[in-house]
């Protein structure tokens, strides 16, 4: 194939973009846990300048996101290339292998030589994590929970690096999924804690958040809470993508009375109310009271 090849691929927060031009590369490597598109673009023109750009004859995309919002921020740039240079965009996959650019641009031409849609769509298996309303408003919808541990007598907790704030493992709904099966899907990624039961609903926590859209805007985001617990001591590997790097596994100790410094203040009475269910069910001790008998 005469003329240039531009390739995109991003998995988890790892992300390149790769020009070939008469056999040779020009390769932009990046991280992309924030401002996708803005990156993603950045490093076409790094690799692609505007005079090389008008030269391009395919457009390969290899990206696996854990979510929808993450993959359309590269299939939207790829689609947009495609319409106004007028070339043609494959969507091919990537493993767990090396990102390997002549690899990935030979499978992608392979590709191109086979009946395809000019257009292509996210290969990421659920649904959009932004749904709308009957009034049209845009609503975030996510789910997490705290474990109980009855053998550590402890509940578990996720503390950013950074900042020191603790706060609970969540995340964004995802296809078809319950808020129960978001929730312990958000917690094995972010935690490695699988095997757990739900034993209550908790109280959800409702607050705005930002659109970082072209007219960036305050939409609603409800983050559903529920109480689990822990049946064994099995653990799967973190997806340590985005922000999970930044993320400490944090055991505190059932303990009613004042939350621990740096929690985060709208789980404050969501943690009173875990603590209340696990001592209804008998699983913690209430506190003794003391009572003083009159002479």
């Amino acid at each position: 194939m005469t003329g240039a090849t531009l390739l995109i691929v991003a998995r988890g927060s790892d992300a390149l973009v790769a020009c070939q031009y008469d056999r040779r590369i020009a390769l932009a490597k990046f991280t992309a846990t924030a401002q996708r598109d803005t990156r993603l673009l950045s490093a076409i023109s790094r690799v692609a300048p505007a005079t090389r750009l008008h030269a391009l004859r395919l457009i390969i995309v290899a990206v696996r996101m854990p979510s929808f919002s993450q993959t359309r921020a590269y299939l939207t740039t790829a689609n947009a290339l495609s319409a106004a240079i007028g070339c043609p965009v494959v969507q091919i996959s990537v493993g767990d292998d090396v990102l390997e650019p002549h690899t990935l641009i030979a499978a992608g031409v392979a590709a191109s030589r086979k009946p395809h849609p000019r257009w292509v769509v996210p290969t990421y298996s659920g649904e959009p994590n932004i749904t709308l309303s009957t009034r049209g408003t845009k609503l975030h919808i996510s789910a997490g929970g705290i474990v109980f541990d009855p053998h550590r007598h402890a509940l578990l907790f996720v503390q950013r690096k950074d900042n020191l704030r603790i706060g609970t493992p969540k995340g964004h709904r995802e296809g078809h999924e319950t808020l129960v099966e978001t929730a312990k899907r958000e917690i094995a990624e972010e935690t490695g804690v699988v095997d757990i039961e739900m034993l209550a609903r908790l109280s959800a926590v409702h607050y705005l958040t930002d659109d970082h859209g072209a007219l960036p805007k305050r939409i609603p985001h409800i983050l559903h809470h529920f109480l689990f617990r822990r049946k064994g001591n099995q653990v799967v590997p973190r997806v340590m993508g985005g922000e999970v790097k930044n993320l400490r596994l944090l055991w505190l100790p059932v303990t009613p009375g004042t939350p621990p410094p740096h929690l985060h203040k709208d789980l404050k009475p969501i943690l009173a109310q875990a603590v209340r269910i696990l001592q209804a069910r008998g699983m913690v001790q209430k506190p003794r009271q003391t009572s003083r008998l009159r002479r």
